[in-house]
């Protein structure tokens, strides 16, 4: 092709009588310019994948390699970054090139992780990595660095739930927990087959930065015992109020209980009394008229008396017998509610119902 477009040169340079030297010189030139666009050197520990028309053709190692012109393109890398206070950064310009050396430096962002026991700590890092399969770190993930930041900040969660706050704070010289993150981080990229190993893992707490993670993590510790001693008053508290609230409430009851109760024995007693007192009056009234009988008969006989009268007699003297050897008397009904007729004859008696039933019936 290069020569037939220079035949149509000199052809045409030819017919407009230009010199021959012109004509070589030119032909030389573009000569020269089409060998050096397919000759390609690559710097030690680096590589190049060429694509030839969109697909992947081969990759190109450290050295002098040959390409196509046109044909041939460069894949180019935009891998992520991150700056200081954990901002994305890609770089503006492409490189067509991959380094392969080892210690490449990865800045892990900040990530808010949680201890073993409770505490909160910000932790970041540095990680170091290299590519190890050029094809796989450039087609297997579109950014492979952004996913292993992404995978480190999960491995850095997991490794502070299993530490305490004062072994993180020393994590510069604790070995394992650096160990830990590498070979989380590392399981990850083998299961992805993203073509990067992760080499290590450092932290970049300072001795400051942890002594004041360390004080605030004290502070916040007090803050919540504080917090969980005056909860805990607060429920004593409230708990002594509602069992003072129910013992007075109780002891109410009982006392209320108690003078319900008391009323009831005492009523009960009366009754009882007053029962034992009819018993009594009962009693009292059946002797009383089997001794008058007794006492009527004999009088009768002996002093020529009514028997109505000697049985009226009878049963006042036996009363007054009663009174004089007894300190309680349970009179007869009939004599409590007239006395008067202790001392009236069968006669007078009879006379007294006669008046008052004359009276009755003239009231009717």
């Amino acid at each position: 092709m290069v020569v037939f477009f220079s035949r149509k040169m000199v052809l045409f340079l030819t017919n407009d009588l230009v010199p021959a030297w012109a004509l070589a010189a030119l032909s030389l030139l573009t000569l020269v310019i089409v060998l050096v666009s397919c000759v390609v050197i690559i710097p030690p520990q680096h590589a190049a994948v060429i694509e030839r028309f969109g697909t992947y053709s081969r990759t190109l190692q450290s050295g002098i390699n040959l390409v196509v012109p046109i044909a041939d393109q460069y894949h180019r890398y935009r891998w992520t970054n991150f700056t200081s206070n954990g901002q994305k950064k890609r770089d503006a310009y492409a490189a067509p090139l991959l380094d392969m050396r080892s210690g490449r430096v990865l800045d892990i962002p900040a990530s808010e992780c949680l201890t073993r026991d409770e505490m909160q700590v910000t932790l970041d890092g540095i990680l170091y990595y290299r590519v190890t399969n050029v094809v796989d770190a450039t087609y297997k993930n579109q950014d492979p660095t952004d996913m292993i930041a992404t995978i480190a900040q999960q491995a850095l969660r997991n490794a502070a739930s299993t530490r305490t706050l004062k072994e993180l704070t020393q994590s510069g010289r604790d070995t394992s927990i650096a160990s830990l993150i590498v070979d989380h981080i590392e399981e990850e990229l083998q299961k992805n087959s993203v073509g990067i190993k992760c080499e290590r893992f450092l932290f970049q707490q300072s001795k400051a930065q942890n002594d004041k993670i360390i004080k605030e993590n004290q502070e916040l510790v007090a803050a919540r015992h504080r917090a969980e001693l005056e909860a805990h008053t607060a429920k004593l508290k409230a708990d002594q109020e509602a069992a003072a609230a129910n013992r007075k409430i109780e002891a109410e009851r009982i006392q209320t209980e108690a003078k319900h109760r008391a009323a009831l024995d005492k009523v009960k007693y009366e009754m009882e009394l007053e029962q034992a007192a009819l018993e009594k009056s009962r009693l009292f009234q059946e002797r009383l008229n089997f001794e008058a009988e007794q006492e009527s008969k004999r009088r009768a006989l002996k002093d020529g008396v009514t028997p109505d009268r000697a049985y009226e007699l009878a049963r006042l003297n036996v009363l007054v017998k009663s009174i004089a050897n007894a300190k309680t008397v349970f009179l007869p009904t009939d004599m409590l509610k007239n006395p008067a007729a202790l001392f009236m004859t069968t006669q007078q008696k009879q006379e007294e119902e006669e008046e008052e039933s004359g009276i009755s019936v003239e009231e009717h």
